[in-house]
């Protein structure tokens, strides 16, 4: 009895039978019930919405990435077929009718709702489907690549329409392309075209556009106006650009991307996309008389220098960097000279050097109706405003442009010399190449024009300000007018701007929040002690 009580005390009843293991995720794709519902959700997205097709795409990614046998069985079983249909739209129908090797067609919008969580998910999932060979396979021949990249040159994804590609959402998306490309170095071709393909899509709508602000073209946007349609592209090269720079950062995907015409692209997007146009640029450089002020402050053009300067600093063809940024500099110079000879045109002047004086210093909205505009003396304060002339408002835009697209291709030329130069021992026999280039005497004239017109852009500079009556405007500037104006302003910062109910920033408090593309009127404005210009609008 005592045996085996102890043998019952110290061993204790029988253990309980053990659990059956969960089934794996993999398990439960294969079954009929789970893999309807994610079909429904993925075929009818947008009736279900982003968040929930953003879920359907997350389960699957994952049970791909854990299990890599079930990727067989989501493309077997049409999953695969109709994710990419929920990435492609319309576009797939078509891609089946017209075969694989058709050209995208960038005006079409896809069916991704407008969800940031959907849009994140995108690339995870078309890595996983690539994880097998007859997967990539797959991939590569619906060729999904343009119509992610379009979400970010699309108005239905950018504000005021959605806040979905804020907060860094095109670099988020950009690391999951870098990803797929160096696990999948088959699909790296396609996705680096779709990539140049945004570009020049982002600069072909920027060079519509500045024609039209310009006047020199008929408006092509519909009863969508120039101000919302600027709001877009800014948001677009933006977008764009914080693209570029995650896959460039990867020096193994700077070659291709500039044998793709990656960096042809890239200069025709700094030079449409970058700077607006028309009246609203003249507006702006004219507000910036103080000798510190910089018009040259685009968010999306420091980008794309700092892109330059990574290719630069990578490619073993420097020599051909710097006869393109030539080329694009001796196109901006005639320009630039075309310009100068618009505005001197009434007095038949031929040095231009003196450009200013063909200009009236009054403020534009009273261009028009000021003594000094036909020839007078002082204006007077007390003229109600009319419109300024569109000639020379045309002419001022495409001076201010010029000048502001040389400065930025004279800084993308000094990157790529400083590059090559320090790049020169690892170059080996291409290093006479771009020696040769420099030293050419189609360079030297090049550097002979820039210099000249830093030297004329200097002389102008302190013309005006030594002139006359220079120190009475630049007074009357800061102070109000007896005529109220009204000041359009855009927001183009990606976390929005704050309101507060001073004009300190250090000592006011915030009062309110404006966010990026929103447009705000305001009714004065003044510099504050650190020196910036400050707006009041209705809300402080």
């Amino acid at each position: 009895v005592l045996f085996f009580f102890f043998s019952f005390f110290f061993w204790g009843p029988p253990p309980p039978p053990p659990t059956p293991a969960a089934p794996s995720g993999g398990s439960r794709l294969r079954k009929p019930a789970l893999r309807d519902v994610l079909l429904e959700i993925m075929d009818e997205a947008d009736s279900y919405g982003g968040v929930l097709a953003a879920l359907a795409a997350t389960f699957l990614s994952d049970v791909m990435n854990s299990d890599p046998q079930v990727v067989h069985y989501v493309h077997e079983s049409g999953l695969a077929g109709s994710f990419l249909a929920l990435v492609l739209g319309k576009e797939w129908e078509d891609r089946k009718k017209r075969g694989s090797g058709a050209a995208y067609d960038w005006s079409e919008e896809t069916a991704v709702p407008p969800s940031p969580e959907l849009i994140m998910a995108v690339p995870n999932v078309l890595t996983a489907l690539s994880l097998t060979e007859a997967g990539a396979k797959s991939v590569a021949d619906a060729d999904p690549f343009p119509a992610l990249a379009s979400l970010f040159c699309s108005p239905k994804y950018v504000m005021p329409h959605s806040r979905c590609l804020l907060n860094e959402m095109a670099a988020i998306v950009g690391t999951g392309l870098d990803e797929l490309m160096r696990h999948n170095p088959t699909l790296k071709s396609a996705c680096l075209r779709a990539l140049v393909g945004v570009v020049r899509r982002v600069a072909h709508l920027g060079k519509e556009l500045l024609a039209e602000e310009e006047g020199r073209a008929a408006a092509q946007g519909g009863d969508v106006s120039h101000e919302t349609r600027r709001t877009h592209l800014m948001q677009y090269g933006y977008n764009v650009a914080q693209l570029l720079e995650q896959i460039l950062h990867n020096e193994d995907h700077i070659a291709p991307f500039v044998a793709a015409d990656g960096f042809d692209a890239l200069l025709e997007l700094a030079r449409w996309a970058a700077t607006p146009g028309g009246r609203p640029l003249v507006a702006h450089v004219t507000c910036l008389s103080s000798s510190v002020a910089s018009a040259t402050h685009s968010t999306t053009g420091g980008t794309l220098a700092t892109l330059v300067k990574t290719i630069a600093a990578n490619t073993n063809d420097p020599h051909k960097l710097l006869q393109k940024i030539a080329s694009q500099l001796e196109s901006q110079m005639e320009d630039h000279d075309n310009c100068t000879k618009a505005i001197a045109s009434q007095d038949d002047i031929g040095e231009c050097d003196a450009i200013l004086e063909h200009v009236p210093p009054v403020p534009i909205y009273k261009l028009d109706n000021s003594k000094e505009s036909k020839g007078g003396g002082e204006g007077d304060d007390s003229t109600p405003p009319r419109p300024p002339p569109e000639q020379l408002l045309q002419s001022l835009s495409g001076l201010f442009r010029s000048l502001l697209h040389i400065d930025w291709l004279a800084r993308a030329l000094a990157s790529a010399l400083r590059a090559a130069c320090q790049r020169s021992n690892d170059l080996g026999g291409r290093e006479r190449e771009w020696k040769r280039v420099v030293s050419s005497a189609s360079f030297e004239t090049l550097i002979g024009k820039l210099s000249q017109l830093h030297r004329r852009s200097l002389k102008e500079v302190c013309r005006v300000r030594t002139a006359d009556g220079f120190d009475r405007r630049d007074e009357r500037r800061t102070k109000k007018t007896e005529v109220p104006l009204v000041y359009k302003i855009r927001i183009v910062c990606q976390e929005g701007a704050i309101v507060r109910n001073g004009i300190d920033i250090d000592r006011c408090d915030n009062v309110a929040n404006l966010e990026m593309g929103e447009i705000a009127e305001a009714y004065d404005r003044c510099i504050n002690s650190s020196g910036v210009l400050r707006y009041r609008t209705g809300r402080g």
